[in-house]
């Protein structure tokens, strides 16, 4: 054998296995032989079945059938899911067991009871199939459609069956790699009932005292296999015909049916048959509400790392403005402390507009930060609608279990489930326009940078203009200094005033260095109010206006002097 025949047996055994380390027991399940029964029998042995009947996340149709997918997700460790745990078993001689049925009985029960009633799970992948349609109404149709269903597997899927339900037992349970302490027929379970009973001790009940779960609406009959099926059926399960001694002789029925019976179970056929329509309709249409679901979110993902990328980019943008700050304020200091002095008051007027201006900044960005918790808050309700759906979804399986007189009730449950997704849809749709409206605010910033630029230029002119004023000053100045060597009695004014001039210039020395401490600090608010473009914009207009207008003042106190 070959590790993939070891690994299938595995796949199989995670699934259809059920496992007590307490008691060293190992049940391998075979579909169609009792596997229900079974089942609940070991969850009622290890006491998980009330569990299981409790959780309602099964997608079977039939409340007996919810043990298969449910006790993994109640029980886990009773199912083998490992090859440690399945060699374990052998070297520490579990009790290991299986059952097998009849070929004919096992296939014409699996047919009935996925096909003709048209299991959701089972005839999904088949639909559009002859057999599938088949009209079946007395008993010689009953034979037909059987007959249909067999030659479908003999032309499609005799190498390699899509359902376990008709795969060959013996491809099942593989007895060539996997030894069994009891492998029983389910018609002669004496032997096993015995093995079962000496190996668990006190306590022991039988899961063969009550009558099987799953019972078939119509009886198994040798009327219903033709001779084609017959030949049909010999040649697919050969080898479990003769591994597990089965004669290849059709065997007898246990109770007569008449025609009158089967027009009274095909009318409950029928009604079996609409329900597990409207249940696999529902089962896809959730299916794709909860995709649906699935692609808002990951939509929404994407938002999120749109607007961390987006408010990233403005950060980056708020740095490069404080850069670009620093670099101006470095190149204007040496003009500003001249003038410190008499500029002190009024920048400490502004230094309290900047608070307020930086107060505000904080505001917007609290505000931004509280759009940010929305966004996620959007995220996590959207979460608890889709787990919602979800529960609804479940609800809604086990109401149309009920009867069809609950089918209004649910159909309501579904109106409601399209309301909630109508409303989620809409909060997609405000979440959009937020996004545009962030577009257009970041549109405005660039536009107010280029302002900037422009106000930038004309500072440079009138810059320019000033330092032809000062030269223009200085020109003056020299002349006053030549004139006053001239006159004796301007000499000696002058040298007062230098005196005077001196004194101011300690007093200005003094003020100068107190006024520095204080510039530091002037400075370093301005880089933290310089995280937001519009603030910088302000605070380097108002620089560049008072520099300006301390320039023609003092051009206009020089002509005034020159003038004295």
């Amino acid at each position: 054998m070959t590790s993939s025949d070891h690994q299938r047996l595995l796949d199989y055994f995670s699934w259809n296995s059920c496992v007590s380390d307490e008691r060293k027991l190992l049940y391998i399940a075979t579909p169609k032989v009792a596997c229900t029964s079974l089942k609940w029998w070991f969850a009622e042995l290890e006491g998980v079945a009330e569990a299981v009947k409790q959780l309602k996340i099964s997608s079977e149709t039939d409340p007996e059938l919810v043990i298969h997918d449910t006790l993994l997700a109640v029980a886990p460790q009773l199912l083998v899911r490992s090859p440690e745990q399945l060699e374990r078993a052998r070297a520490e001689g579990y009790f290991s067991f299986a059952l097998v049925r009849n070929p004919y009985k096992r296939i014409f029960s699996a047919w009935q009871s996925k096909i003709l009633l048209r299991e959701p799970l089972q005839v999904e992948p088949y639909e559009g199939q002859a057999f599938v349609d088949f009209p079946v109404e007395t008993m010689s149709d009953v034979t037909a459609s059987f007959e249909c269903f067999l030659e479908f597997l003999f032309a499609n899927e005799r190498n390699d069956f899509k359902d376990a339900h008709w795969t060959p037992q013996y491809d099942l349970l593989q007895p060539d790699i996997f030894s069994y302490s009891a492998v029983s027929k389910i018609e002669d379970t004496a032997a096993l009932n015995a093995a079962l009973r000496s190996h668990l001790g006190d306590g022991y009940i039988s899961p063969f005292s009550k009558a099987r779960a799953n019972e078939s609406l119509i009886p198994y009959l040798p009327q219903f296999i033709s001779p084609r099926s017959k030949a049909v059926i010999d040649e697919l399960y050969a080898k479990d015909f003769e591994f597990y001694n089965y004669s290849t002789s059709i065997p007898p029925a246990k109770e007569a049916f008449s025609q009158e019976q089967l027009t009274v179970a095909l009318k409950g056929i029928e009604l079996l048959r609409g329900r597990h329509q409207r249940i696999g309709e529902m089962r896809r249409y959730f299916i794709e509400q909860i995709s649906g679901l699935l692609k808002d979110k990951e939509w929404l993902a994407e938002q999120r790392l749109t607007w961390m990328d987006f408010g990233k980019s403005k950060e980056d943008q708020l740095f490069a403005l404080q850069a670009a700050f620093s670099e101006q304020a470095g190149q204007v200091e040496a003009d500003r402390s001249q003038q410190l002095r008499i500029e002190l008051e009024r920048s400490k007027a502004e230094t309290e507009f900047s608070k307020k201006e930086l107060d505000q900044s904080r505001i917007e960005l609290d505000e931004l930060k509280f759009v940010i918790e929305q966004a996620r808050d959007e995220r996590e309700r959207t979460k608890a609608e889709y787990e919602q759906a979800r529960v609804e979804h479940e609800r809604t399986k086990v109401e149309y279990e009920q009867a069809r007189a609950e089918h209004e009730r649910t159909k309501v449950v579904c109106e409601q489930a399209k309301a909630e997704l109508e409303n989620l849809r809409t909060d997609f749709l405000q979440l959009k326009l937020l996004h545009e409206q962030a577009q257009v605010d970041h549109e405005q910033t660039k536009a107010e940078h280029e302002q900037t630029k422009v106000a930038h230029e004309q500072t440079r002119g009138e810059l320019a203009q000033l330092r032809t004023d000062f030269s223009q000053l200085k020109s003056l100045l020299d002349q006053s200094q030549v004139d006053h060597g001239h006159t004796k009695g301007e000499h000696e004014r002058t040298k007062v005033a230098h005196e005077q001039t001196k004194a101011e210039s300690a007093q200005l020395r003094a003020d100068l260095e107190r006024s520095r401490l204080e510039v530091a600090s002037l400075v370093s608010e301005r880089e933290a109010f310089a995280l937001k473009h519009k603030r910088y914009l302000t605070s380097y207009k108002y620089i560049d206006a008072k520099i300006v207008a301390r320039l023609r003042r003092t051009v206009h106190i020089m002509k005034r002097r020159k003038g004295d």
